[in-house]
């Protein structure tokens, strides 16, 4: 999160409303280090199935609220 002006004082309050990447794999960094994955205006181009896995979704957040204080 980008604060701009920001004074203290002044609060913001943060939301993550959810989403569904259009690609994910199972593994951690070391096992994908060689992974490719293509887009192309903001979509996924390939691999075109995602490799055969099933959709995730990330589920939203409720409000988190912050108050600059330095």
């Amino acid at each position: 999160m980008v604060i701009y002006a920001g004074a203290p004082g002044h609060q913001f309050r943060y939301q993550f409303k959810g989403a569904s990447p259009g690609w994910w794999d199972w593994g951690n960094s070391q096992d994908h280090e060689n992974t490719v994955a293509w887009v192309v205006e903001d979509k996924l181009n390939d691999p075109k199935d995602n490799g055969g896995r099933p959709a995730i979704i990330v589920l939203g957040s409720n409000w988190i609220q912050f108050k600059l204080v330095t």
